[in-house]
């Protein structure tokens, strides 16, 4: 894990090889996009960041792991949490946790905005190759999380899948980049 600084009081971490153990079991398939050619430079990462605004904060975790395939489409995979009588997880040493109990998981809403980032990212800049991408790691805030922020981590996933050689300068620019961007809102 690497601890990421950031401006404006932000916290970020960033995990490639040695990221949080797969939190949840993907069963759902929950979107396909057209694929590029570019092939990542890792097979796994996940990022957690709290950003603050005003009395309010924004949290989030998204992790994934990419497998290429010979296919033409990037397939996007997870599961939906928030099914009833599902039993609640929570998630343990988040960057949030003095502010709330984060639990582990991805409701239908935080989904949806993740697939959107990374569609986003995909069709905008830098293509994924085709094969599936796997969302298995994820927690969010029941306060602290919404739609637009699970789609600046879904653009943050795939920029990171991407990055040859990171170094926490290069992350953090990164970051800085995908969290300014309000084109998710």
């Amino acid at each position: 894990m690497m601890e990421v600084p950031l401006s404006y009081h932000r916290k970020a971490r960033v995990w490639f090889a040695d990221r949080p153990a797969r939190l949840i079991d993907p069963t759902d398939q929950i979107g396909i996009c057209e694929a590029g050619r570019i092939m990542p430079a890792r097979a796994s990462a996940a990022v957690e960041i709290l950003v603050p605004r005003g009395g309010d904060v924004q949290y989030g975790l998204l992790g994934g792991t990419f497998k290429a395939n010979s296919g033409t489409q990037l397939v996007i995979r997870t599961s939906v949490s928030g099914v009833q009588d599902e039993p609640v997880r929570k998630y343990a040493d988040a960057l949030v946790e003095r502010l709330e109990t984060p639990v582990v998981g991805l409701p239908e809403q935080l989904a949806v905005a993740a697939v959107t980032g990374i569609r986003n990212r995909s069709s905008v800049q830098d293509a994924l190759a085709a094969g599936v991408l796997t969302l298995d790691c994820a927690a969010y805030g029941s306060i602290s999380s919404s739609p637009a922020h699970f789609g600046r981590l879904g653009d943050a996933l795939v920029a990171l899948l991407l990055m040859p050689g990171p170094s926490s300068p290069s992350i953090a620019a990164v970051l800085e980049h995908v969290f300014e961007n309000e084109a998710y809102l």
